[in-house]
């Protein structure tokens, strides 16, 4: 009895690899199009020195900074920890714990404008080498919006406890 033969032809290792290659290449162009577009800042750093390696669009905006200007900096030196310090013991912290969050740091643009900003660190390793990637995500917005809810919010309390005139 003869097999049937499959219509289907196996895939040459040359066709795997071209398969393989292509979807290498959208996984790319996935990581690439989210990290230039999204609307929190981030940063790629280096660990060993501590000195941004790379840095999104949005994080260019956000510190009014050049991505030349960003790369090759250490976080303390763009306004992003107040001192050589502070940023020491962030790089300890995320070597103990892979990972650090901080929920209100003030941030100074390049132009001096203030903002407030929130920061999760993560340390993980990527081709064998470790990656810090900082994203930082602009709060100012909420924060006035908090402080005039509590602005509000105490103009009834004394408004309440004055009673009726």
């Amino acid at each position: 009895m003869k097999k049937k033969s499959n219509s289907k032809h196996p895939l040459t290792e040359a066709d795997a690899r071209l398969q393989n290659m292509e979807a290498f290449r959208a996984s790319e162009i996935r990581y690439r199009r989210l990290f230039e577009t999204a609307h929190d800042g981030v940063l790629l750093l280096d660990p060993a020195t501590r000195k941004i390696t790379d840095a999104n669009p949005f994080m260019t905006k956000l510190l009014g900074y050049s991505h030349s200007q960003l790369v090759g900096k250490e976080l303390f030196e763009i306004g992003l920890l107040k001192d050589e310090v502070a940023s020491k013991e962030m790089f300890r912290k995320l070597k103990r714990k892979h990972e650090v969050r901080y929920e209100d740091l003030p941030l100074e643009s390049r132009s001096g404008r203030h903002q407030e900003v929130e920061v999760v660190a993560n340390l993980y390793q990527e081709d064998g080498h470790a990656v810090i990637q900082c994203n930082i995500r602009d709060i100012t917005e909420r924060k006035a919006a908090e402080a005039r809810l509590r602005a509000s919010e105490e103009r009834y309390r004394i408004l309440f406890e004055l009673g009726p005139v």
